[in-house]
């Protein structure tokens, strides 16, 4: 097993340990769980807005390059 795998193993086991000790040591279970799902939401919001700018700043960036590589062959080209 990899040293990198090994590294993402134990961050997952650290993360289920603090979300099972911060469950259990708060009055209000489904507060507190409801609370960590909306700023997870938040967190991975934030995220997907970056991954999708990213992409449009490619798109933007590649200009004309990223369409005509892409772009199917029109029928007047095609020779028989």
């Amino acid at each position: 097993m990899t040293v990198e795998v090994t590294i993402a193993i134990l961050f997952a086991a650290l993360l289920h340990a603090g979300w099972n000790a911060l469950i259990k040591v708060q009055g209000d279970r489904l507060a507190v769980m409801a609370t960590f799902s909306l700023f997870g939401s938040l967190f991975s919001l934030f995220f997907c807005a970056f991954y999708f700018f990213s992409i449009l700043l490619q798109l933007a960036l590649a200009g004309d390059h990223y369409y005509s590589a892409h772009r199917l062959p029109s029928v007047s080209r095609c020779s028989l």
